[in-house]
């Protein structure tokens, strides 16, 4: 049986073949709409497991509305509107709480002349038997005859914090991470840089390279331990710097990828998954090897993972993966030279916890003092916390000596 060639002069064939020609080129834009459409579902379906989502984010929320058309509305009262406010006098106070000074807190001079009538009252309830009790805290405002300046008890932290920011490029080992910091509805950056001895935090406009670039100087020769930012793979490229990628990140990508609709994408980060849950198992096993053997390991696990990380066949994801461990995969497996560095960033995202409540809380500052005050207060709060020392009376100390013109106690490690 033989079969007829198509006939190039058959007005019929030459319509059938650019039908099929038709056909085809319309398979192909709906294969890359439906590939398009399936990515799309899947990052909706992104939740604190397989991203870097906070778990909060998972909770279904109603929509906000939409914003209002035309000019932003101002903060605090509109108007038009009824103004609504609980005043006191300071007769109505059943107790008065009165904060003299008898002494300048920048020189300790004792020429200080006081502004009567210019009083700062806060008004404090209280429950107690009565059961209502008000308490009048008064702060007084004093001008020294010898430097001429106003002073604030948060000014009592500045001389703590900044030592600290100084000495970040000599550490040997760092956690860093950052989140988001609203000021006046503008927004910020609030840096966390974790040592093993204290922590700094610091609030930027920018979340490049720039600031580590400011606050470690291109001389740190520090060890880095981060997750795969943008900006801390541009530092690693103008400072000597031995960095640890963050595997907890590392294995939410992975897990992200494994849900895949896509059958070749979802083996590939099966396949990490699997060799990933091999080095944790060694890694808990740790006391049971000799170091020798524990080393040996450690890199046959490496040398595996990379194999298999670096090719793939897969688009989309996968491939933007396979061409990070091109060219960063040996800095996810750092920990096998720095044996002391975590694998994951841990450390920095816990330190960041207190900021990312506190932001919830106060919904950010309304200026530099505030800015100022946030990373002070941080700062000595954490480093209190992983040194053992009372937050509460280590402040304490630092405003009585800030007042007293004595030595700012210090947090810097010995």
């Amino acid at each position: 049986m033989s079969t007829s060639l198509p006939d190039p002069s058959c007005p019929g064939c030459a319509a059938r073949d650019q039908q099929l020609a038709d056909l085809q080129q319309q398979v192909q834009q709906m294969q890359q709409q439906l590939s398009a459409f399936q990515e799309r579902i899947a990052r909706a379906e992104n939740t604190f497991s397989n991203s870097s989502k906070p778990p909060s984010s998972d909770i279904v929320k109603p929509p906000k509305p939409a914003p209002k058309k035309g000019k932003k509305r101002r903060r605090g009262g509109q108007l038009g509107h009824t103004k609504y406010e609980r005043t006191f006098q300071l007769a109505d106070a059943d107790v008065i709480h009165a904060h003299p000074l008898d002494r300048c807190p920048s020189c300790a001079s004792p020429h200080l002349f006081h502004f009567a009538g210019a009083e700062q009252t806060h008004y404090q309830y209280e429950l107690v038997e009565k059961p209502i009790l008000l308490h009048a805290h008064q702060s007084h405002l004093y001008s020294c005859a010898d430097c001429a300046q106003l002073h604030k008890v948060s000014q009592a932290l500045a001389p703590i914090y900044q030592p600290l920011v100084e000495v970040l490029p000599d550490q040997k080992q760092l956690n860093i991470d950052e989140t988001s910091h609203k000021n006046q509805g503008n927004l910020l950056w609030t840096w966390v840089f974790a040592a093993p001895a204290f922590t700094v935090f610091h609030i930027a406009d920018t979340r490049s390279s720039q600031v580590l670039k400011d606050l470690l100087t291109t001389e740190c020769e520090a060890v880095l331990g981060h997750d795969c930012f943008s900006a801390y793979r541009a530092y690693m490229d103008k400072a000597p710097v031995t960095v640890q990628f963050c595997l907890a990140h590392l294995i939410r990508e992975l897990r992200f990828l494994s849900e895949s609709t896509q059958p070749h994408i979802a083996a590939y980060g099966q396949r990490l998954l699997d060799q990933l849950k091999r080095l944790f198992r060694l890694i808990h096993r740790r006391d049971q090897l000799t170091p020798d053997t524990f080393q040996r390991r450690l890199e046959k696990i490496r040398d595996a993972f990379l194999q298999k990380a670096r090719r793939t066949q897969a688009g989309g994801a996968a491939a933007t993966l396979a061409k990070r461990f091109r060219a960063y995969g040996r800095d996810y497996f750092t920990l096998i030279t720095c044996p002391n560095i975590e694998p994951t960033n841990n450390v920095a995202e816990r330190a960041l916890r207190f900021c990312v409540i506190d932001r919830r809380i106060t919904q950010g500052t309304r200026g530099q003092k505030g800015q100022q005050w946030c990373e002070r207060f941080s700062t000595i709060r954490q480093t209190c916390r992983q040194q053992g020392i009372s937050r509460c009376r280590f402040i304490q100390q630092a405003v009585h000596a800030y007042f007293q013109g004595e030595t700012a106690p210090s947090l810097l490690p010995t």
